[in-house]
């Protein structure tokens, strides 16, 4: 068994990390998330536009 001793400020450091990457990924899913959406809604669009074209 190991056993790691940290200082409270580097274990600060650490969690701070920790969080920054975390929000990043929740910015990262976001951003694909509204681009995901956005090229669905440019599909719908163009199957409307595709249908009333071959109507």
């Amino acid at each position: 068994m190991t056993i790691i001793l940290i200082s409270s400020t580097a274990k600060e450091d650490l969690e701070s990390i920790n969080n920054r990457i975390a929000y990043s990924n929740l910015q990262d899913a976001n951003q694909l998330n509204l681009l995901l959406k956005l090229n669905q809604e440019k599909i719908n669009y163009d199957n409307i536009r595709t249908s009333s074209y071959n109507s």
